[in-house]
């Protein structure tokens, strides 16, 4: 219900101003294939801007580090100072879940379908990276209404199967699936449970990269990837994946 109602808000606001291009902004669960949803239907160009993923606690800690303390602890074997010490370093500041859970799995996705800046999806929220993604994608979206580009002309039955091989090669969040499907429903491309199945089968998709749970690498380290065979020039994080 939270997603429709931020697609509508956001639907409206675009609609009732008569704007030509726009930026979405999100960084959560629900606000995120809000944004793809409502930039689906209005179809005039525009871009999202990931609010960018959270810094790795101490010993790659992050939130789920602490929903095991908090089970620990309650069964007495992590003591009251145990637990502290872990919930006061596990979320060193803002962004999102560092792990490929929801909101890292919809920024990998919605980059893969084009909605996005290359290499937006990896970058820490408090990164001068992700200040420069939030720049360009103003610049961008001016480009795009001078050249006409809409969602529309983006928004093919292959980005939707690009979206769905990334999250397949990140080992993502299966809320994904709910969340490609609505996109896809907005923007009339036909899409189905059974064409996940025949994507990651068609392509011999398989797990390429783990970012969760602890102490595996967070979402923050996907923007370091580069394979050994890649150009010096090329762009690191979800687009190497691809």
């Amino acid at each position: 219900m939270s997603r429709e109602v931020i697609a509508d808000s956001i639907e409206t606001v675009v609609a009732a101003q008569g704007f030509d291009g726009f930026v979405t902004i999100g960084g959560c669960d629900k606000n995120m294939p809000g944004c793809a949803i409502a930039m689906a239907r209005l179809d005039r160009p525009s871009v999202f801007v990931y609010g960018g993923t959270i810094q790795p606690g101490k010993e790659r800690r992050d939130v789920v580090s602490v929903f095991e303390a908090v089970g620990q602890h309650a069964a007495g074997k992590l003591s009251d100072i145990e637990l502290k010490e872990i919930e006061a370093t596990a979320i060193p500041g803002p962004g999102s879940c560092g792990g490929m859970y929801t909101a890292n799995t919809m920024a990998s996705s919605i980059e893969a379908m084009g909605l996005s800046l290359p290499n937006s999806s990896a970058q820490e929220a408090v990164s001068p990276n992700k200040l420069a993604d939030a720049r360009a994608a103003g610049a961008a979206v001016a480009h795009l209404v001078q050249r006409g580009i809409k969602p529309s002309d983006i928004l093919s039955r292959e980005a939707f199967e690009n979206a769905i091989t990334i999250t397949i090669a990140l080992e993502g969040s299966t809320n994904a699936v709910l969340h490609l499907l609505a996109i896809a429903h907005a923007a009339g491309i036909p899409l189905s449970l059974e064409d996940f199945t025949a994507t990651k089968a068609r392509r011999e998709d398989r797990a390429c990269a783990r970012c969760s749970p602890p102490p595996a690498p967070s979402m923050a380290g996907a923007y370091l990837i580069r394979w050994p065979s890649s150009p010096t020039d090329a762009s690191p994080g979800a687009p190497m994946v691809s």
